[in-house]
């Protein structure tokens, strides 16, 4: 049985629905899945914005409890913290719907804690915001009761969704079609450049490897162009050369890329897309982990180091980034086999296990 549990970030004014997002993080746990939202923040800085963006990012759906109140502004944008939010999740098509406070239980609100929780500042925003929300997917309520059941009946209708990713128990975890078929190209891509390599007149060694045999090396590293994951690099390049990447991300390289759970889409590329064909010319090797741990880490070897370095120095590895016109700072450019490093990205929403 798929225990899949998905994380579900609430959306709301704060202090005029304290007991209204109580009710949906209730009925959130109840239907067996994870709630998430900024209680520990208030609005007014961009760095608390940029948190909040991230834990909307890395959710699998979204709600929003709309009350009476517009709430706090953002300076930059001039609408409120909820419509930035609102709007952020929209554009990462988010799973969402939205509950929003009846007239009814407007008039209730307002007869048991005063006219405090009515919009006095920005009314013509909030009626916008309120009718904009009110015409996609959205119930309406009157109590704390209403949104219970609403969530309730919408959360499972949302969570029949295969594609959504969600949480779920490393013992129900087996190894998926896109892994499988992941692993069979790379293990056809080594076997290539075994191949390639055999044509080589002499193997690397460190203290036997002349600097042609080094140069074959780097000329064949150079030679192979990677596919460029979306969520790794910038829109504008789509290839990089394998020596390229190497030298761009030599110092994670050299710490060592694992394949362990909840690595980034970065961490994730340069294990599975970069390390192991370094690996296939000697250049990459497996680092020694805990024993009591089942992931694996890959890192430079000596020899790799020292290629990387003698690269560096002897071989003039940018020489059609610049005829590309590329930027001086080094980011890619439009030309599609450009043999710059690509630029990176932040982690992107989670492929997750628990």
């Amino acid at each position: 049985m798929n225990r899949r549990k998905l994380q579900v970030f609430v959306s709301s004014t704060f202090t005029d629905l304290k007991e209204e997002r109580q009710a949906a993080v209730e009925a959130i746990l109840k239907a067996g899945h994870i709630p998430a939202g900024m209680e520990l923040f208030t609005a007014g800085s961009k760095s608390q914005l940029d948190v909040i963006k991230q834990w909307i990012k890395e959710s699998d759906v979204y709600v929003l409890l709309l009350g009476a109140r517009y709430g706090s502004i953002e300076p930059t944008s001039g609408l409120s913290y909820t419509e930035v939010e609102f709007d952020y999740a929209r554009e990462l098509d988010l799973p969402f719907f939205a509950v929003v406070l009846s007239d009814a239980g407007r008039a209730a609100k307002v007869k048991a804690v005063g006219e405090g929780v009515l919009e006095r500042a920005n009314v013509a925003k909030y009626d916008a915001f309120r009718a904009r929300v009110c015409s996609q997917m959205c119930s309406f309520f009157d109590t704390t009761k209403d949104i219970k059941l609403a969530i309730l009946e919408t959360l499972p209708q949302i969570a029949a969704d295969p594609k959504l990713v969600g949480w779920i128990p490393a013992s129900e975890v087996g190894p998926s079609n896109q892994l499988a078929e992941e692993l069979t190209k790379a293990l056809e891509e080594n076997r290539r450049l075994q191949a390639e390599i055999v044509k080589l007149t002499k193997t690397l060694d460190e203290t036997k490897a002349t600097d042609m045999d080094v140069r074959k090396v780097v000329e064949l590293l150079d030679g192979e162009l990677i596919e460029l994951p979306i969520n790794v690099s910038s829109p504008e390049v789509q290839r990089a050369t394998l020596l390229a990447l190497a030298i761009a991300f030599a110092g994670k390289l050299a710490d060592g890329v694992s394949n362990q759970m909840g690595i980034s889409d970065e961490q994730s590329f340069l294990r599975f897309g970069v390390a192991p064909k370094l690996a296939s010319f000697g250049l990459a090797e497996h680092a020694k982990v805990p024993s009591s741990v089942r992931w694996t880490s890959l890192k430079l070897s000596k020899e790799g180091v020292r290629v990387l370095n003698w690269a560096r120095q002897n071989y003039n590895w940018q020489a059609k980034t610049t005829a590309a016109n590329a930027p001086k700072e080094g980011k890619p450019t439009p030309d599609k086999e450009a043999k710059a490093a690509p630029a990176k990205a932040s982690d992107t929403k989670k492929s997750r296990t628990k």
